[in-house]
């Protein structure tokens, strides 16, 4: 009883420490952001915008500066506080930097790839076989076959039927537990290779009784003949377990007990799971990385790489927490709806739609960079969907684009306006520039980009031997993958070509494959004193060490960049 206080005090203690770091990182943050407003060269235009911000006629607000969200919050607190503009425009960039910082902790302490609501338990007597593929027979539920089960030491799957009084699991006056559901289940069609003989079960299962059926199938069996990839043996959140058919993006379990999206994971020990403290310091690192500084190589340490952390660039600022709220919420739906089998009733839920559709308008009023690569990107994942799997997701993929469709009509809005329009004397068209703009402030672009995503591509190559790499990470690095296309393709003609605005969206990108190799290399960490040692682990924690060495030197660059700007008085 004492050991039990001692953890638990000591689980106190660590979430206090936790949020403790996490309130001091989001403060230093916030002064960071501010000092930086009153140094940027951005900053001095774009507050002078603020400040002249004409509300009498919104279109023409919207014609001059399609990207206004910024500049309304810094003009509304002004009228407000009566504060200078540069003094509201530092207070407003430090407070957008600190939200970003806590929602990043969120979302690391409570990732979108293991969550939903956990499943009842199960009736009598019975094993399920997940995944549309198993063809359930039409009238019996797969609430109605689904049975808890235990791995034993031998990999056999043991079903254990737990019915008492008190028991929550549905009732069917249609069905007993008795051999009425093994006939429903021998009536069943199984995936190819497996035979009736390895699920039955006992039918002489009663309620108390510990009859348990063992099915002759591994949970590690790589069989994979099977539809919609290994068969593969899964953990209920509350402690029970299934078979499951689908198919893993990296492997069906991870040796450290993570299961790929989609999979749901056991509730002991939180594996898979982040703690307080661990978010806490992750989310602190996020915020102040940046590309390793070189000072033979890249003199300035922004321009040439790029950084997750754009400071000087306030438009960017503001839309950073919402595209990452979009991010969340959308792949938190697509994994949702993929673990329920991609059934119709398992769809897109409405109110998340609208939600969705609301935060894609307000990411393109405040800087359309953003939707400009999660657009390629859903789209991009949708496609590979319907070939992982077998067209299910189109409804899915469907629902997704009516979502986007009024943001899209913004965005063609915005672009006519900023490239094509007359009443805009700063316009300028779009030009096909293969890597002309991308090499107009480095020697070597493939250099100055390994340094701004080191540690994120060692963690991402890392965890796919490892099997810990999910979807979530898939759809982050898709979203890079198309800023960099826009980076080194695109450029604005004219005297804007030196600007570098398709640059953006790549600078986007960066973040959230940060935000994705940050996470990845906290659960990491948790993982590393679990299982036995040996040459496996020594590897482990060598490869994780590399990793850590990486991510100070990015840290240690952020805080150089930081002082660059501040202290030295660089505007980038």
């Amino acid at each position: 009883m004492s050991g039990q206080r001692e953890d638990r005090k000591e689980g106190t203690l660590s979430k206090v420490i936790g949020i403790l770091i996490l309130l001091a990182g989001a403060a230093g943050v916030f002064y960071a952001a501010y000092k930086v407003s009153y140094v940027s060269v951005d900053y001095g235009i774009h507050v002078g915008i603020a400040r002249d911000l004409d509300w009498s006629d919104p279109v023409r607000m919207l014609r001059e500066h399609p990207e206004p969200v910024w500049h309304i919050l810094v003009h509304a607190l002004m009228n407000v506080t009566g504060f200078s503009a540069e003094k509201a425009a530092g207070l407003v960039s430090g407070g957008l930097c600190a939200l970003t910082c806590l929602l990043a902790a969120h979302f690391l302490y409570h990732p979108v790839s293991i969550r939903g609501r956990r499943r009842k338990k199960a009736n009598a007597g019975s094993l399920i076989v997940s995944g549309e593929s198993t063809g359930v027979t039409d009238g019996l539920s797969q609430s109605d076959t689904t049975s808890r089960s235990n791995v034993s030491p031998q990999s056999d799957i043991t079903s254990r039927s737990d019915l008492s009084p008190e028991s929550d699991a549905p009732s069917r006056s249609d069905l007993s537990p008795g051999p009425e559901i093994s006939s429903r289940l021998d009536e069943a069609p199984l995936p190819d290779g497996l035979s009736q003989s390895d699920v039955s079960s006992r039918s002489d299962v009663s309620p108390g009784s510990d009859a348990a059926s063992r099915p002759n199938v591994s949970p590690r069996s790589d069989d994979s003949s099977l539809p919609g990839g290994p068969l593969t043996a899964t953990a209920e959140i509350d402690g029970s377990s299934t078979l499951s058919s689908q198919p893993a993006l990296a492997g069906p379990v991870s040796k450290d007990g993570t299961a790929a999206a989609g999979a749901v994971k056991s509730k002991g020990a939180r594996t898979g799971r982040i703690t307080v403290l661990g978010a806490a310091l992750a989310a602190t690192a996020l915020s102040f990385a940046s590309a390793i500084y070189v000072p033979w190589f890249n003199a300035k340490p922004y321009l040439g790489q790029g950084s997750p952390n754009p400071w000087h660039n306030p438009t960017t600022l503001i839309v950073r927490p919402i595209g990452l709220l979009i991010v969340m919420i959308v792949m938190g739906e697509c994994l949702r709806v993929q673990r329920g089998g991609f059934r119709k009733k398992n769809g897109l839920r409405v109110w998340k739609g609208v939600l969705i559709a609301v935060l894609l308008l307000l990411s393109n009023l405040s800087k359309p960079s953003f939707v400009q690569i999660f657009y390629p990107a859903i789209f991009l994942l949708m496609f590979l969907w319907l070939f992982v799997y077998r067209g299910r997701n189109f409804p899915l993929g469907m629902q997704l684009l009516v979502c986007c469709l009024p943001s899209c009509a913004l965005m063609g809005a915005q672009f006519f306006s900023a490239f094509y329009s007359g009443s805009n004397s700063d316009a300028a068209g779009v030009v096909f520039a293969p890597f002309k703009v991308a090499g107009l402030y480095t020697d070597n672009i493939a250099v100055s980009t390994l340094l701004v995503i080191a540690f994120p591509l060692l963690t991402c190559l890392f965890s796919i031997f490892r099997r810990t790499f999910d979807w979530t990470d898939f759809f982050a690095w898709l979203m890079l993958l198309v800023g960099m296309a826009e980076k080194f393709l695109l450029a604005e003609s004219g005297s804007r070509m030196t600007h570098g605005n398709f640059n953006w969206g790549y600078i986007l990108g960066l973040y959230f494959i940060w935000f994705s190799g940050i996470r990845l290399f906290t659960l990491w960490a948790h993982s590393l004193n679990e299982g036995a040692g040996g040459v496996k682990k020594a590897v482990s924690i060598m490869t994780f060490s590399l990793c850590g060495a990486v991510l100070g030197l990015h840290l240690l660059s952020g805080i150089y960049y930081l002082y660059y700007l501040i202290v030295l008085g660089n505007g980038i």
